[in-house]
């Protein structure tokens, strides 16, 4: 999300110098660093020399209407938890020629230590950063507190996550304790990008979906007072008019067994959609593509992802 802002300012000159030491950065960061237009991405390593690559410096400069200089350098990386929720200190400084001159000298020093990024260098960084995060992973839990596991997650406030709901081509939830005797599917704010919804509403918004029995059903998207985005289904979904939910011995109404899998289909405003078994191969396969990219949220009783 900060790339994207950054992206929408339409610099005239970027240049990006990232620290790959320890393996932390993300590598659709990189990816999505080289692909601004007329931008540079150097990257810079020195654990072969026993040491850490750690600087961080940000300087923006503007033109537009009077110049403008501002300097940031700190402890904070670019990343959800530095810029909102960890302990750190940094110092913000409008840059006038002296300092400008100052910067940049040491900026020169950095870039050199910069080199850029191959192609095969990246895919030979991506394999290692696949390997150190599932460390990572086996660390917090070897540290975490005994406390019960959060009931919440929320995917975007994961500095894990690789791919934005509104980037992904495929989306699924647990159907859960799903509403209106399985009519009416919940989604959070945050995986309500998957469709382009606004996470804090908007008016009523209709989509097309593609279902299991080949038909299209035209369906309402609807903002709730509880911050979600509610689907309300009807039976032109074969599994809906089946029923989602098992009927239990004393006459209500169980949770869900199926996961709902939705899917980009190249037309603007129109999405495949299935419904697949908690406990089949496909999901468990699904499951684990999305927890590699760190794209796996939770609600108090559903877990949701895309990829």
């Amino acid at each position: 999300m900060i790339l994207d802002l950054i992206r929408l300012t339409d610099p005239a000159e970027i240049n990006f110098l990232i620290g790959i030491d320890d393996h932390i950065t993300q590598p659709e960061a990189l990816k999505s660093m080289r692909s601004f237009p007329g931008a540079t991405l150097r990257v810079a390593s020195l654990q072969e020399k026993g040491a850490r690559f750690h600087p961080k410096a940000y300087y923006f400069r503007s033109t537009r209407g009077h110049e403008f200089d501002l300097c940031i350098s700190g402890s904070s990386n670019l990343t959800y938890a530095a810029l909102n929720t960890n302990c750190e200190v940094n110092s913000i400084v409008p840059g006038d020629q002296a300092y400008r001159v100052q910067f940049f000298e040491i900026w020169k020093r950095l870039w050199r230590v910069g080199a850029v990024l191959s192609d095969e260098a990246l895919s030979d960084y991506v394999r290692t950063y696949r390997k150190a995060r599932q460390l990572r992973a086996r660390i917090e839990q070897i540290t975490a507190s005994d406390g019960p596991p959060a009931k919440h997650k929320v995917a975007l406030k994961s500095d894990d996550t690789e791919i934005e709901p509104s980037e992904a081509t495929i989306c699924w939830i647990e159907c859960g304790f799903i509403t209106l005797m399985g009519r009416e599917l919940e989604f959070k704010a945050e995986q309500a990008l998957f469709f382009g919804l606004h996470p804090q509403g908007a008016a009523d918004q209709r989509f097309e979906f593609v279902t299991s029995a080949g038909n299209v059903a035209k369906l309402r998207m609807k903002f709730q007072g509880n911050h979600m985005w509610r689907l309300q289904l009807n039976d032109e979904v074969p599994e809906v008019k089946d029923g989602l939910r098992p009927l239990l011995n004393d006459g209500t109404l169980g949770r869900s067994p199926y996961v709902a899998v939705f899917a980009r289909t190249g037309v603007p405003g129109r999405y495949d959609v299935r419904f697949i078994e908690l406990n089949s191969q496909e999901f468990r396969n699904l499951k684990k593509t999305c927890a590699l990219r760190g794209a796996i949220g939770r609600t108090s009783a559903r877990e949701y992802g895309w990829v």
